[in-house]
């Protein structure tokens, strides 16, 4: 059985839902979905969902500290940091395997940098 209570921010702006289900072990837990407004950078929603509380006092608490971080500006997606393609490239370079990096690498250094490597990443989206 779930049941569902929605909290408003005064100004509509921020949302939450918060929802309780079972887990695996029959346990009682809450999670929450929370809109908090819309990402200065992208103008895009900004929606985010957090589970495993054992209270709705709890799942309500961290909702509300969501919401204060991100009115400071301290929830950032790591998309919105990325600026250029060099780091782009870098963050997805640390991620990528070892076995393959190299040749990535050398591919990249002899066409893809000379050519984007500090272009701004919107005009990549415009290019592709």
């Amino acid at each position: 059985m779930c049941t569902h209570l929605y909290f408003l921010n005064i100004g509509g702006i921020c949302s939450t839902k918060i929802t309780s289900y079972k887990n695996k072990k029959g346990k009682t837990r809450y999670k929450l979905h929370v809109f908090l407004g819309y990402d200065p950078t992208t103008g895009k929603k900004y929606e985010t969902t957090r589970q495993g509380f054992t209270s709705r006092t709890e799942a309500k608490n961290k909702a509300s500290k969501l919401q204060i971080s991100f009115s400071s500006g301290k929830l950032v997606k790591k998309s919105a940091a990325i600026k250029t393609f060099q780091e782009l490239f870098d963050l997805w370079f640390e991620s990528y395997r070892q076995s393959t990096a190299t040749d990535c690498w050398w591919l990249y250094k002899r066409y893809i940098k000379p050519r984007f490597g500090k272009n701004k990443r919107t005009l990549l989206s415009k290019i592709c």
